[in-house]
C-alpha cells in the first residue's frame, strides 16, 4: 500500500481488514512497504499490491482488481476506490477461499451519492 496514505484512517484499518479476511481464509498477510524491484524473492512468491493510479480507465472511486496465480494487483483512483475494492477483495476471499480465480474486475460508482433522503 502507498506509505502516503492516511495511517491513522486509511492504511491501518483496511490493512487489518484485509489481514482478518485473509486469516479467515487460512492465509497469512503481512503488511510491508517494499520496492517491488528490490523486493526478496520470498516476497514475490505471492504479493498483494495496492496502487495508486492517476488514470482515465480509472474514474472517481474507481479501481481495477487482478487476481493471477501468483498476485493481486489493486490498482485505485482515489481513497474511496481503495477501500471499494479492498471491500470486493474481502467479498471474493470470503466467497472463494484460497481458491480465488483468476480475473479482472473493473468497477465504479455509478452516481456520486448512493443515497438521498428528500423530504418534500
Amino acid at each position: 500500500m502507498d506509505s502516503g496514505l492516511p495511517r491513522e484512517t486509511v492504511l491501518l484499518p483496511l490493512s487489518e481488514r484485509l489481514a482478518t479476511a485473509f486469516q479467515d481464509a487460512g492465509c497469512t498477510l503481512e503488511l510491508a512497504i517494499v520496492e517491488l524491484a528490490i523486493a526478496p524473492a520470498s516476497i514475490r512468491a505471492f504479493n498483494v499490491t495496492c496502487r495508486h493510479k492517476k488514470s482515465r480507465n480509472l474514474k472517481p472511486g474507481g479501481y481495477e482488481l487482478r487476481c493471477t496465480k501468483n498476485s493481486v494487483v489493486l490498482d485505485y483512483a482515489d481513497t474511496e476506490g481503495l477501500r471499494n475494492g479492498v471491500a470486493t477483495m474481502r467479498q471474493l476471499l470470503r466467497e472463494y477461499g484460497k481458491r480465488i480465480p483468476c480475473l479482472t474486475i473493473t468497477d465504479h460508482p455509478a452516481f456520486q451519492y448512493r443515497g438521498l433522503m428528500l423530504d418534500v
